[in-house]
């Protein structure tokens, strides 16, 4: 192992949840991956940039605009990040058509002040006009374009499937050729996707597209309304100010937990390291809490 590694493998070792995923390597290996934090608006932008046991951090929201952390608190994370030699992503929404114009003026003015930065995009629309604007900027594309079957219930279905069945019900659209063509086709260099309750079908991506594993949080569900504002259409951000609502029902054994307008399952990887292996991911990004 190089000093490097070494270096790196210490520094890991101080995280718990390097620990956790960690703690049943072969013995002489080591990490074969990178360790990425999510973090959103809730976290302050100056304990982002130096994180003990991570390689870099996924900053920013996937499923509600309003959750997008200041223009300048992005900018402050991503050249921090660069001046430590750590990763970064900035990861933006799922969009409605009337807040794409502000998204779009938003990305223009990350990508000018933090050229070369990775975004990871959750909107056709918006990945579309990066990658037509020639956008400075390594593009993704996040994990709810992955068009994967999540939820407690696929889980059943799967049992019950028969062999070819339960292989599409762990897919992705990055099993489909058609969707790989359009990753290249726009320039995209990375692709995000969850580690299913039911397990995950190892993607079809060619050389030069990078896989992201995403744990232990999974989005089953995301809609336009918010079960937090108490006026939709002027939104205070109340679901930061509220804790998460674990909703448990007689008809299955797993737990769901909401927040803001998602409704999520947690899927327990043991250990997650073999996943991301298994699925020939290079990165896996965690999220301490429920995601924003």
């Amino acid at each position: 192992m190089t000093l490097a590694n070494k270096r790196k493998l210490r520094a890991h070792k101080k995280n718990p949840v390097f620990r956790r995923t960690h703690s049943r390597r072969p013995p002489g290996s080591e990490p074969i991956f990178q360790l990425y934090l999510r973090a959103g608006d809730e976290a302050s932008p100056a304990s982002l940039v130096d994180l003990p046991g991570y390689d870099g951090v996924a900053y920013g929201a996937e499923f509600c605009p309003r959750r997008l952390p200041p223009l300048a608190d992005a900018v402050a994370v991503a050249q921090g990040c660069a001046a430590m030699g750590r990763g970064f992503s900035l990861v933006t929404p799922v969009l409605r058509e009337g807040v794409l114009a502000d998204l779009m003026e938003y990305l223009g003015g990350f990508a000018a002040q933090a050229p070369d930065a990775e975004c990871v995009c959750n909107d056709w629309g918006l990945l579309r006009w990066a990658a037509a604007e020639r956008l400075p900027l390594k593009l993704g594309a996040g994990r709810l374009l992955g068009r994967q079957r999540r939820g407690p219930r696929v889980l059943q279905l799967t049992t019950e499937a028969a062999p070819e069945e339960a292989l599409a019900l762990r897919g992705s659209a990055w099993n489909d050729p058609v969707n790989v063509e359009l990753l290249l086709e726009l320039g995209i260099g990375r692709v995000e996707l969850d580690f299913l309750l039911q397990g995950t079908a190892r993607p079809h991506l060619p050389r030069g597209i990078d896989l992201t594993v995403c744990a232990p949080w999974i989005p089953v569900t995301v809609t336009p309304a918010c079960d937090y504002a108490e006026d939709p259409l002027h939104c205070a951000r109340e679901c930061q100010r509220c804790d998460a609502v674990r909703r448990e029902n007689d008809q299955d054994s797993h737990t769901l937990w909401s927040r803001g307008n998602t409704l999520f399952a947690r899927s327990e990887l043991n250990p997650p390291y073999q996943a991301v292996s298994k699925l020939g991911a290079d990165r896996l990004v965690w999220a301490e809490v429920l995601p924003g």
